[in-house]
């Protein structure tokens, strides 16, 4: 038992720091009554001797390597029990091997223990009791339990034994390097929930307790435990990841039960066909799948309406569902200090309806998309630091403005829809959720094809003349205002206020005066300058017809 107890303790870290651990068992070498690793190794050798082309032990005697989460035990067990077609007297030993390390996982989890012996009967038709009968050996019978009035004598020790294992499997702590702590609440799928409170922590403990002892624990008790509990259980090393597929157990806001796989999507198709860089579109779609990517940009879709664009979005959000979020125009209003907190830990944002087409430009759009550490903030709790990796989509009926300016043009995909022939179709949504294995299967393999680096993705010779010429639009003003008042005088200095006179006389605000002033360094190489005497623009002279 002790050296299943060194293994799970292996494992366990091996977990916490992002890998997945696997366990092998020895294989019994006949006439010997146990065997130990240098048993193994030392028949291993001789059978290297005798089939040196053909001997592997990692492909033969661990082929098979069993995972280490007790659930994850009992569904490797009915995948072997499948392929090889098992009979009961097959799956018993086996069976048995999973309930002993279950047993010690478990083994100051009580009721953790009971539900894992519930579900591997209810699943391999044994008795609960049988189960139980095949780890008496261990050792481990539950010691006497207090007395429900004995809660005053619920010390330390106590709290250790009762209290800790009922937090440690249900939440997750993480401490950040300045000794920001947040805890999450994990399901049995290790899908991980925020806790902005100790309601849930409490709740939890109250609960179990109760349905231990008999009666309700005292606050002081159940405060008493989460503090000793924050103090012994083991620490998340990093922040839990947005999603997961199939097969990887890390803690996550959403995982996938389900993968990619090919086939038809002809409602997706009809879609598709209407976009004017399908490519990019499908690319991007997947780059939200693709933990790997690290590029800045976001997506634009832009139509007159009755297109469809808000359905599509639905539908992909719906796919990563509390790893997604939707963003309106109240949340982007100037000043929201918790803005980000309604983007923590998710990997899709849309805004399906945006009405400002210089939202692009606006400085939350590149804190979600670069990948730069920003202050996050939840009403009434300590703001912490972290990183998000968000995939933004954008939806519009007018079309996007931007300037010229590297930072504005690198990061948008800009892509136009047309109007759909159909308007009036009933099924399309649910077709759309239906085909999306199939969707995204195309998706991946774009994206495999065209950003193998997961890098920027990109974009068609079309989107690039329809960001050439949005980016034209935006600053054909400037062109004009700047023809009318200045011009470029190297050596020379213009005093700013008289600048922000004439630019005020176009009914321009403060936001619009900083993109001409910063246009006019890009294009003219005229620089705002502070001085003593004043605030002025270096290199910029004004045309006689604008001296009064």
């Amino acid at each position: 038992m002790n050296a299943i107890r060194a293994c799970i303790r292996a494992a366990r870290m091996i977990k916490e720091e992002g890998a997945v651990p696997l366990v092998g068992y020895v294989p019994p070498i006949p006439k010997l009554e146990k065997t130990g690793i240098d048993d193994y190794f030392v028949n291993a050798q001789k059978r290297s001797v005798a089939y040196p082309k053909s001997y592997n032990p990692l492909e033969g005697d661990f082929a098979d390597a069993r995972p280490v989460g007790p659930n994850e035990l009992i569904e490797w067990l009915v995948e072997q029990k499948d392929e090889a077609g098992w009979e009961r007297d097959d799956v018993l030993p086996e069976l048995r091997r999973a309930a002993i390390w279950a047993r010690v996982w478990h083994e100051r989890e009580r009721r953790a223990w009971h539900a894992w012996t519930r579900r591997a009967a209810k699943t391999f038709f044994v008795g609960q009791d049988e189960i139980e009968q095949m780890v008496a050996h261990l050792g481990l019978a539950q010691r006497d339990e207090p007395k429900a009035s004995s809660w005053n004598d619920f010390d330390d020790g106590k709290i250790l034994e009762h209290c800790v294992p009922i937090l440690n499997h249900a939440f997750r702590l993480l401490v950040d390097r300045n000794g920001t702590e947040r805890i999450f609440q994990v399901n049995d799928r290790n899908e991980a929930t925020l806790q902005q409170s100790n309601a849930n922590i409490h709740k939890a403990l109250h609960d179990a307790l109760k349905a231990e002892f008999g009666t309700v624990p005292p606050a002081r008790l159940l405060e008493a435990s989460n503090v000793l509990w924050k103090k012994e259980t083991a620490r998340l090393a990093e922040e839990p990841e947005p999603f997961c597929f199939a097969g990887d157990d890390r803690v996550c806001f959403k995982r996938f039960d389900w993968k990619p796989a090919e086939a038809p999507f002809p409602a997706w198709e009809e879609f598709l066909t209407r976009l004017s860089d399908r490519e990019a579109f499908m690319a991007f779609v997947w780059s939200c799948f693709e933990k790997k990517n690290r590029s800045r940009q976001y997506l634009w879709l832009r139509g007159e309406g009755q297109d469809g664009k808000s359905k599509v979005l639905g539908v992909l959000l719906e796919v990563f569902g509390p790893a997604g979020a939707a963003i309106n125009n109240s949340h982007v209003e100037k000043g929201n200090q918790f803005f980000f907190s309604a983007l923590y830990g998710k990997r899709l944002v849309i805004y399906p309806d945006c009405k400002n087409a210089k939202f692009g430009m606006k400085e939350i759009v590149r804190n979600c998309t670069s990948g730069d550490p920003v202050a996050v903030e939840f009403k009434g709790e300590t703001p912490f630091t972290t990183v998000l990796r968000i995939r933004l989509f954008v939806a519009s009926n007018t079309k996007p403005e931007f300037t010229s300016q590297a930072a504005d043009r690198s990061r948008i995909i800009y892509v136009e829809v047309a109007e759909s022939a159909s308007k009036d179709d009933p099924t399309w949504e649910e077709r759309l959720k239906a085909q999306l294995p199939g969707f995204l299967w195309s998706c991946k393999a774009t994206y495999e094809r065209v950003c193998a680096h997961h890098g920027d993705i990109p974009v068609s010779e079309q989107t690039k003349a329809m960001l050439d010429e949005a980016a034209v639009a935006f600053e054909e003003q400037f062109h004009d205002i700047f023809d009318a008042h200045f011009s470029e005088a190297p050596g020379e200095a213009a005093p700013a206020k008289p600048v922000a006179t004439i630019l005020r006389g176009y009914g321009m605000n403060n936001n619009q005066i900083n993109d001409f002033k910063a246009w006019m360094g890009r294009v003219h190489r005229v620089v705002y300058r502070p001085r003593k005497d004043g605030r002025v623009y270096e290199g910029l002279a004004f045309l006689p017809s604008s001296v009064r």
